[in-house]
């Protein structure tokens, strides 16, 4: 690139995050020998991976408060390796999303679909262990 521009000619510099990653003139582009990290992406995916385990820990604390105060009889250990399961899928899934794409929104949107779609499979797959059982 440095070879067609001439002295006076306009530059577009391409930054991120105070980096310069890319230069440009028109339709000639050239990189510079420093690219963007991934580090936005990785923190975006363990924010969202600990914001799932999080809500799954609060939903079960909840859970477990509500059958010690109705002094419910013992827990079938199917309901806690589900929910243990789906915590598992849809933490990754968050993670997976946020590391795919560049956008906050879409990963926050595809993280936000994988968690709603794995937690009607869990509660679809409680309910049937618990009709099962009871029949």
């Amino acid at each position: 690139m440095w070879r067609e521009l001439a002295p006076g000619d306009r530059v577009t510099v391409f930054a991120w995050r105070d980096l310069v990653w890319q230069l440009g003139s028109g339709e000639l582009r050239q990189d510079t020998t420093r690219t963007p990290d991934r580090e936005p992406a990785v923190r975006l995916a363990v924010g969202l991976t600990l914001l799932v385990v999080g809500a799954v820990f609060l939903r079960g604390a909840g859970w477990l408060h509500r059958r010690r105060a109705t002094r419910a009889t013992d827990t079938p250990t199917a309901q806690v390796v589900v929910v243990m399961a789906a915590t598992l899928v849809a933490a990754a899934g968050a993670a997976t999303a946020a590391t795919v794409t560049d956008t906050v929104w879409l990963a926050l949107l595809l993280a936000a679909a994988g968690c709603t779609a794995v937690g009607t499979a869990t509660v679809l797959l409680l309910r049937g262990l618990a009709r099962r059982r009871t029949a």
